[in-house]
């Protein structure tokens, strides 16, 4: 928390300039009157600036400019977290109505219905004239979740997936327990393009970013600072740097203290909860992206596998060269060889990584002008118009 507090306060605490804390600013208190049809979105998860978030958040951004839009969380979150959260993800989130799951009933007669889940079955029933159903990954379904849900697909027109593996991985879940689910639609997430910048790229610095947490989803830093001490072996004058955040709960503190432990030795910086601009300089002073979700078996645990890779394309819209493991979402859209490199055992990753230091300019030069070229397939526009096209696609369905 001191080092959360630090990295986010410690410009305007120097300064005492109201600029430093320009992004920090209290939400007015007055809201617009509400008189365009209500969109609402719902989450059954903490809110926290991570790829699904990203995803759900953006939508509600996208939806701004035609409907009023409600967000609601098990708990009504204030306008203050709400605005701290957009301006962590960078979007405007300021036509947005925080409220809690019980009031979702105020809005049963809404346009249309956008809930965020983590299993086949939502965890809420749709409502309103029109709903979709966003499934991050369809992980193993509790018995008392089947019971209490099992019904909530039927209300839904569309599902919405972040990846051809996701999408795959639905629908089999979905013939496992017999459904006969919506069509299944692929949205790729958006991804903020990191912006220009000064900085010199570093040819020997390695970035890796994303939360701190050894269990559900995890980003394997562990796995990383361990092919990290074969690769300072091979070719010393590298340094790695894990920016991240950390959740609120005990095993993620404790899980952060051991790899600090681990690479004490090591030319390993840390970087908790890096304010947009620091973490956009950081992408664009690394030569290598290093991604280790899902490091294991994909076979026989898909759901630990990447579904996507919001922070691989990111790291490629600055430049830096990716390397990540050959499981889940990224083989879809990184080209070994031109746009990234996929890799399956931790030697792999040292050997590739190696390889892609050790080559002329030229061929560094290039490779990292694919990758970026790439990410702009992904930006925050072509998500919002891919969006919106399937919800225009909905409504004329709906007309007809």
């Amino acid at each position: 928390n001191r080092e959360k507090f630090v990295a986010r306060w410690s410009r305007y605490i120097a300064s005492g300039h109201d600029s430093a804390a320009a992004g920090c600013t209290l939400p007015s208190r007055e809201m617009r009157a509400r008189t365009r049809p209500v969109a609402a979105i719902y989450t059954p998860y903490p809110l926290y600036p991570g790829g699904g978030e990203r995803y759900l958040l953006t939508i509600a951004e996208a939806l701004g400019a035609r409907y009023d839009v409600v967000l609601a969380t098990p708990e009504r979150y204030s306008r203050w977290r709400i605005r701290t959260l957009a301006r962590d993800l960078q979007l405007d989130l300021s036509h947005v109505l925080p409220v809690a799951r019980r009031d979702l009933d105020r809005y049963a007669d809404c346009a249309l219905f956008v809930a965020m889940g983590n299993e086949l079955y939502p965890q809420v029933a749709a409502q309103g004239r029109r709903a979709v159903y966003h499934c991050q990954f369809p992980f193993t379904m509790a018995p008392e979740h089947v019971a209490g849900n099992g019904r909530h697909l039927a209300g839904y027109e569309a599902v919405v997936v972040n990846s051809a593996f996701t999408q795959h991985h639905y629908r089999a879940e979905a013939e496992r327990y017999g459904e006969t689910p919506p069509p299944v639609h692929v949205v790729a997430p958006p991804v903020p393009q990191v912006p220009l910048g000064d900085e010199v790229r570093v040819a020997g610095r390695i970035l890796s970013v994303g939360r701190f947490t050894p269990e559900g989803h995890s980003k394997r830093q562990d796995v990383l600072i361990d092919a990290f001490r074969a690769l300072v072996r091979e070719r010393p004058g590298v340094e790695l740097h894990l920016a991240g955040t950390v959740p609120e709960y005990p095993a993620a503190r404790d899980y952060l203290l051991a790899l600090r432990r681990e690479a004490l030795d090591l030319p390993v910086t840390f970087h908790l909860s890096l304010a947009p601009a620091r973490l956009h300089a950081l992408y664009r002073s690394s030569a290598v992206y290093w991604h280790a979700t899902g490091t294991g078996r994909p076979d026989v645990m898909p759901q630990m596998q990447e579904h996507f890779g919001i922070s691989i394309v990111e790291a490629m819209s600055a430049g830096a060269y990716p390397f990540a493991y050959a499981g889940g979402g990224p083989p879809e859209f990184l080209t070994p060889g031109r746009t990234g490199e996929l890799w399956d055992e931790p030697a792999s990753l040292v050997a590739q990584t190696t390889a892609f230091l050790d080559a002329d300019v030229a061929v560094r030069e290039a490779r990292s002008q694919a990758a970026r070229d790439a990410a702009r397939g992904f930006d925050v526009p072509t998500f919002e118009r891919h969006i919106l096209e399937l919800l225009g696609v909905l409504e004329r369905g709906a007309a007809a």
